[in-house]
């Protein structure tokens, strides 16, 4: 239990580490994307089928304005 606890906190470090020096980059555009399945429950559960969903992003950094971000998303669920 002590190993799997040791390995878990190393691995939360490298990743705290990794995610501060990708930090400070500071890219000028951030592209991003993901998808997965998508489940009805209850009532719609009754009436459609597991679908597909998508999304996406496109964040602009502007220096030292508000950074803008251009999000997108897709569902798609078949009838029964």
């Amino acid at each position: 239990m002590l190993r799997c606890t040791v390995h878990l906190a190393a691995a939360s470090l490298a990743l705290a580490a990794a995610a501060a020096s990708a930090h400070a980059q500071q890219h000028k555009i951030r592209v991003g994307f993901g998808g997965g399945v998508s489940m009805p429950v209850s009532e719609a559960g009754d009436a459609y089928k597991s679908g597909l969903n998508g999304k996406g992003f496109v964040l602009v950094n502007l220096g030292g304005l508000p950074s803008l971000r251009f999000d997108l998303g897709y569902q798609k669920f078949d009838y029964k």
